[in-house]
């Protein structure tokens, strides 16, 4: 009893705070709709066209991280940590050479592909190297967008960061969708779903940009700016490679069984892993949520609060993740019906994924307390080894499993890659932030 008072009291308090509650509901809101596109496309574009829509996304998703420059991760901690000490000087030229930096990189890199995907490609069908090339388009959107959520963090607006991705785009897909209800002549293929998920960006792209405008503080606009491009380079290079891999390990499952199996089981799959990431939203809000109070107190030496921080939210995550694993395991059979009969195949796998996504969770918030607390090299090294072991697993477990090989393989590597990140968050910063660790006290740590 006393231990579920303490649970229940931790998690008020966190959801009293406007940051945690915003977040929570817009997440919320985000996975549902995420579901919803993903029903109304498969159901609009049938499981052939919709295997095309996923596999494009699932390039898009990889592609707009060397675009992205790693300033979408930068952002947080430097933004956070630049308010924390008054240095609005930096924070206007920081987030001045971010703009800059993403649009050039977010043009090379679609710019690169598009030349090179049709020789690359050349035994693909025609209508796939279309979608891929339309959805090129989307590249510099994700990737602007993504560092204009972070600016947004950093500077505390936690909610009206996710506002473009979590309301606009699945509100203006949806409305784009089901228009074609009144245009039955139009064809229902792969490219057409595609350009409207092109169309959607754009417009959350847009929205973005406005809420941003609109949130930064006279501090900022007033400032004249000052730069240190070099030590924000070197800074953001590790989040690149973090990132890079943390997309390998969450997309390149779709794109290789897109590649050894076919596009109609990459658009099965995906909704099976689109499914499971219900599992880990709870984390996610929270992460969110705190990553910028932690990048503050770490900035300030207060590694106590940061016990008391990363404890508290591992009790949050412990209480909201429950309900959802309950929901998810009673109406996944259910869900997976809706879109078809080509989709009740994505059960078996669905489970497995889960799996992981459990022990991702049950490990807290120990990876964005590695990032915020300046450890992101350690973090990136972890990333990389355990997308190679997910790879690999892949390659060896799909074309004998098939998507359920592609979910045994993601599922360990992300069992086995948050563990490792918990015990280093342990070992370095003398800290335990995983549901493990709900009874420990706050104590002061060492120093990094």
């Amino acid at each position: 009893m006393p231990m579920r008072t303490t649970l229940l009291a931790t998690i008020r308090s966190q959801l009293s705070n406007q940051d945690a509650l915003g977040t929570l509901i817009l997440r919320g809101v985000l996975a549902a709709s995420e579901l919803v596109c993903a029903l109304v496309i498969a159901r609009v574009f049938k499981a052939s066209g919709y295997g095309v829509y996923a596999l494009v996304l699932a390039w898009a998703g990889l592609l707009g991280i060397p675009a992205a420059a790693g300033f979408d991760r930068l952002l947080i901690r430097e933004i956070a940590v630049q308010r924390a000490r008054d240095e609005w000087a930096l924070a206007r030229g920081l987030l001045n050479r971010s703009r800059t930096l993403v649009l050039v990189c977010s043009l090379v890199v679609a710019g690169g592909v598009a030349t090179l995907a049709p020789r690359v490609a050349a035994g693909a069908p025609r209508e796939t190297i279309t979608a891929f090339q339309i959805g090129l388009l989307t590249v510099p959107l994700i990737a602007y967008g993504r560092v204009r959520q972070a600016a947004l963090q950093g500077l505390g607006r936690v909610v009206a960061a996710q506002i473009p991705e979590a309301l606009v785009q699945p509100l203006v897909l949806l409305t784009l969708a089901g228009a074609l209800h009144f245009a039955p002549e139009v064809a229902r293929t792969g490219v057409l779903a595609v350009t409207l998920y092109t169309l959607s960006a754009a417009a959350a792209c847009t929205a973005g940009i406005v809420i941003l405008s609109k949130s930064l503080p006279d501090s900022i606009r007033t400032a004249t700016p000052a730069y240190r491009t070099g030590e924000w380079l070197r800074s953001a290079a590790p989040f690149v490679a973090l990132l890079g891999f943390n997309v390998v390990m969450t997309s390149a499952d779709t794109v290789l069984v897109g590649f050894l199996v076919g596009a109609t089981d990459a658009g099965v799959y995906r909704l099976a892993s689109q499914a499971a990431m219900l599992i880990s939203f709870p984390l996610t809000c929270v992460n969110m949520a705190v990553a910028p109070r932690l990048a503050a107190l770490y900035a300030r030496s207060d590694n106590v609060g940061l016990q008391s921080e990363v404890r508290d939210a591992a009790r949050t995550v412990l209480l909201l993740t429950l309900p959802v694993v309950v929901a998810l395991g009673l109406a996944a059979p259910f869900l997976l019906r809706l879109f078809g009969p080509e989709f009740e195949r994505a059960y078996p796998p669905l489970l497995v994924l889960c799996a992981g996504q459990l022990v991702n969770v049950a490990m807290g918030t120990s990876g964005y307390l590695l990032l915020m607390t300046r450890h992101e090299g350690n973090v990136a090294v972890i990333f990389a080894a355990f997308a190679v072991l997910d790879v690999l697993g892949a390659l060896v477990l799909i074309p004998a499993w098939g998507i359920l090989g592609a979910a045994v393989s993601t599922a360990l590597s992300f069992a086995l890659m948050s563990g490792t990140m918990a015990i280093l968050a342990r070992r370095r910063l003398g800290i335990r932030a995983t549901l493990f660790a709900l009874n420990t006290r706050a104590r002061e740590t060492r120093n990094v």
